[in-house]
């Protein structure tokens, strides 16, 4: 949910893990004093395991690493642990740790994804990983996806836009998981599927939310964006 900068990552090292942000009392909205990293083992009981201050973020100078905009985290089977952060809502940074609960560090001291590498948004990235690779989709309204290489901190690739075929409705935080052969992209409340790779092309299904059914049916058209 990226309004309140959190992303589910489940499935490292045997938790349930979920990085997550909101504004401490008396902040101006968006704004974050830390963000926080939380593990369940049944999804039904959370332990706070620590806290990542904006400061790891060596290379931001406008303090838009404390922008409340959704993040997700990649673990290697050693442990060590790389958690990607909008920082501000125009690009995406990195910062890892020994283990999930850190201490984190900046390995790159520079932005993963810049502002202007690709014409959308860079923010709410999401990271996949198929065997031993890992790659990062992100993206506002459009979508693109890059493998990481070898060191979880750096692009091996450029970005390739993410094709879905007869799209009626578009949000940020696009999110890529696998079922059944199949992989399924999703923003918002609404999710394609692509036969294909992680690459595509998608297909477009609808929504996994009926808004007819919704108290607040702007949540599920996207706030009444008419774009969403």
């Amino acid at each position: 949910r990226a309004g309140e900068g959190t992303a589910p990552h489940p499935g490292v090292s045997g938790f349930a893990w979920t990085t997550g942000a909101c504004p401490p009392p008396g902040s101006p909205a968006l704004r974050v004093a830390f963000r926080w990293v939380w593990s369940t083992t049944d999804l039904l009981n959370w332990t706070l395991e620590a806290t990542v201050s904006p400061s790891v973020v060596s290379w931001e100078t406008n303090d838009t690493a404390r922008e409340c905009w959704a993040t997700d985290a990649a673990q290697r089977d050693d442990g060590e642990t790389f958690f990607y952060l909008s920082v501000g809502p125009k690009q995406i940074g990195v910062v890892s740790g020994p283990t999930a609960r850190g201490p984190f560090s900046d390995p790159i001291g520079k932005a993963l994804v810049p502002e202007g590498l690709v014409p959308s948004y860079s923010r709410d990235p999401c990271v996949f990983r198929e065997g031993d690779d890992y790659y990062l989709i992100w993206g506002t309204f459009s979508y693109y996806v890059a493998k990481l290489d070898g060191s979880l901190a750096a692009l091996a690739e450029a970005p390739r836009p993410v094709v879905i075929r007869n799209q009626e409705h578009r949000d940020d935080k696009p999110f890529v998981h696998r079922a059944n052969g199949l992989y399924y992209l999703s923003w918002g409340c609404f999710y394609a599927v692509s036969n294909s790779s992680v690459y595509g092309p998608y297909d477009y299904v609808g929504s996994f939310i009926d808004a007819a059914k919704l108290e607040n049916t702007t949540f599920a058209s996207g706030g009444g964006t008419a774009d969403r």
